[in-house]
Order: structure tokens, then sequence, then C-alpha cells
């Protein structure tokens, strides 16, 4: 399969954080860039597992929803990384999405998903399935169920949607072992 993921927050010259709030220090958080580390483990670990992986990371696209919506025709599940600070733009990606492609997987996950675990599929009503914590055993477990080898209510940490209704599986759990995760890709 080939799983598309997507670091789902945009630049927003709007948006300006002062820290600390007592200081006088004025710093513009959005300049402070780090890569999207979790998604670049996730996807090693989808490699490792015989998956074609695609990363976009919206903040450093000219045109992102054009470039997500290329990438669409070729893939057979996207995964969408969640900020509570982004939630609007991961609400317009999953729609933008959802409008193209119907019956492609939405996959969210990351700090919304596992700080909001209750709240985030209604949050983000375009999307499918919900990861808390640690994604990246779960988003093996996740393909494996989309291929119908499992059941999505045997894999840890998803929230998901079935027949109208949110469903859980399976409590999450962390990875113990980090150095047994894959370099990230």
């Amino acid at each position: 399969m080939k799983i598309l993921l997507v670091k789902g927050n945009m630049y927003d010259p709007t948006k300006k954080y002062f820290f600390p709030p007592t200081s006088n220090a004025h710093l513009d958080t959005q300049s402070i860039y780090a890569p999207p580390i979790g998604l670049l483990y996730m996807a090693s670990c989808l490699q490792n597992e015989g998956h074609k992986v695609e990363i976009i990371d919206c903040f450093h696209e000219e045109k992102p929803m054009e470039r997500i919506q290329k990438s669409l025709t070729s893939v057979d599940a996207v995964g969408l990384s969640i900020f509570t600070d982004y939630l609007r733009y991961s609400k317009e990606i999953s729609q933008r999405i959802k409008e193209i492609e119907p019956d492609l997987p939405v996959i969210i996950g990351g700090c919304h998903s596992t700080f909001f675990p209750d709240q985030a599929l209604e949050d983000v009503p375009y999307a499918d399935m919900s990861i808390v914590g640690d994604g990246e055993h779960a988003i093996i477990e996740i393909i494996k169920a989309i291929n119908g080898r499992i059941k999505f209510s045997d894999i840890n940490g998803l929230y998901f949607r079935q027949n109208g209704k949110i469903k859980i599986g399976k409590p999450p759990k962390l990875v113990e072992d980090l150095d047994s995760l894959p370099f990230p890709a």
C-alpha cells in the first residue's frame, strides 16, 4: 500500500505567540521549525513493512492543498498529524480529501488526538480514525485492518467510526523501548 502522511499545520502570519507570557521577549513560534519527527518515525515503520510512504509538511509547501490533491490519486490511506493550534487547517484538509476521494481512509493522530481522545473525531468530522498516543505500531495495525486482516477493535489506541458511531479499540500502549524503532525516514 501507499500511505500519505501530512503535517497539517500551515503558516499563518496572523498567529503570534509570545513566550514566556510574563516577559518582554517576543518570539514568533512559527519561525521555530522542527521536522515532523513523529511522521518520519511512522514512515520508517511503514517502509519496514513494505509500504510506500509520501510525507507532506504543509508548513513548507507553497500550495499545500494542491500538493495533497495531486498525491491523492496514488495513495491508499492518509495519515494527518493534528495540532490543536492548527485544528482549523486539519478540518479543511480532511474535508477536502473526502470531497476528492470519499472512500479514502483518513487517519488522524498527534497531540490533539492524544490530549483529547474522546473529542478528536468530533473536532475533525471527516476523519475516519484517530490514534491516541504512540502511532508507530498502531499505523501498521490500521493498515492490516484496512486490508481486512484484523479488526479495528483489536488495535491499541484507536478510536474509529463504525455505523455512524465512534468506537474505541484496545487501550493505548506506549513504545517501551524507543531504540527498537527504526531510524526516522
